[in-house]
């Protein structure tokens, strides 16, 4: 609701900068927990000991084992598809949905 001003003329809301970052989780950078050394939970719950993790390139493709060596910086959530940073533990982005689907195809 618009507030009135001491004219009786309708005034816009006011909003601050922070208002932005409620609006679109976006702008923030999100990380998952890590519970111990090497043992995360994401967050949709999942850990190390349930779905699990993935090593994978940067769109969410799992890289498989016999490609040889792997840097161990990115992995993908495999309950959510989501693409972590396994340095900073940061949520990169989402698996694309013909990504996910070639990542099941696979299995």
């Amino acid at each position: 609701m618009l507030s009135q001003s001491a004219a009786g003329q309708p005034q816009s809301p006011q909003f601050d900068w922070t208002d932005l970052l409620l609006a679109d989780s976006g702008l923030v950078p999100q990380y998952i927990l890590e519970i111990s050394e090497d043992f995360w939970e994401c967050r949709c719950g999942n850990t190390h000991s349930s779905d699990g993790f993935a090593p994978c390139d940067e769109v969410g493709e799992i890289v498989p084992a016999e490609l040889g060596p792997w840097d161990g910086v990115l992995n993908v959530c495999i309950r959510c598809w989501l693409i972590i940073n396994g340095n900073t533990l940061e949520v990169l982005s989402r698996t694309r949905l013909e990504v996910i689907q070639k990542n099941l195809d696979a299995c």
